[in-house]
């Protein structure tokens, strides 16, 4: 009896195998992926889901969960992947190094993409790999580029802490609020970062002000990127009427550049689920 459903069970697993082959040039079959182990190193995990492929194309959902106080960037153009037939890139409509397809994820947080290749080949077969090149750890407390305090009313509207560019775009006073607007360019070679939340407004009697949208995301650039921002100032009239009293924006550490270092990720493998490839092309 043994014997029979060994025997059965390698037919079965034949037949399955001849399906996936045949419909390799169905254009209009696809295959669908297990999703592969969590891959975990001491500063990521990256996990893998909805993998598909068919004739012309092959794409999967990444997701990277950041284990630093570091920065985690990445390119996933930078990743390849890989069949018999040849290593392929994937899709992206940028030549930036640093891009609006890459990923930022800040310390202790994740984030997610879909990486996608298209091309002329056949991507409907039963494995794949992918090396996952293009992470990289940006340290958060990079060298500070030191800036002098901005006035307000502005005496000239451009400034250069360090390797950035800035210029004050815009500016509105109120009695009780200010809000300031700017736009700067890194030039460096390394990378920059800006933190939009760390200045303060000083006032002429010494007093200093946080910036009141604590939450403003930190920018994370390359050379020749830039990035706008806009400063929100709070102080009660009973202290100053911001409208028409000279104040100080205080930079303190908002322009830091960083060394990025490449991360080795092991490579992923990834296998047809033939039950669910069968169930779902029905």
């Amino acid at each position: 009896m043994k014997k029979l459903i060994f025997t059965f069970t390698l037919i079965l697993a034949s037949v399955a195998v001849f399906s996936q082959g045949k419909n390799d040039e169905n254009p209009k079959h696809t295959n669908f992926y297990k999703n592969p182990e969590q891959i975990k190193t001491g500063d990521v995990t990256v996990s893998f889901d909805n993998i598909v492929s068919k004739k012309d194309f092959v794409k999967l959902k990444i997701k990277i969960t950041n284990n630093t106080s570091d920065y985690i960037i990445f390119k996933p153009a930078e990743c390849v992947f890989v069949y018999e037939a040849g290593e392929f890139k994937p899709v992206s409509n940028s030549l930036k190094v640093w891009n609006k397809d890459n990923l930022i994820i800040k310390p202790n947080d994740n984030a997610s993409t879909v990486i996608e290749t298209k091309g002329g080949t056949n991507f409907h077969k039963d494995a794949f790999s992918m090396k996952l090149n293009g992470f990289y750890k940006v340290p958060a407390n990079g060298e500070v580029q030191t800036c002098p305090n901005f006035q307000l009313p502005a005496s000239t509207n451009n400034f250069e802490p360090g390797n950035f560019k800035c210029i004050m775009t815009g500016i509105s006073k109120e009695t009780q609020q200010t809000q300031v607007r700017f736009s700067c360019t890194y030039n460096g070679e390394d990378i920059g970062i800006i933190e939009p939340s760390k200045p303060v407004i000083k006032i002429e009697k010494g007093q200093e002000f946080a910036n009141t949208y604590a939450k403003a995301k930190p920018a994370i650039l390359a050379k020749g990127e830039d990035d706008k921002f806009t400063l929100y100032f709070e102080v009660p009239a009973s202290v100053v009427d911001m409208q028409f009293a000279t104040m100080w924006v205080v930079w303190k550490n908002t322009f830091m550049e960083s060394i990025p270092k490449a991360l080795t990720i092991p490579n992923v493998n990834f296998s047809v689920d033939a039950g669910m490839t069968d169930a779902k092309n029905k």
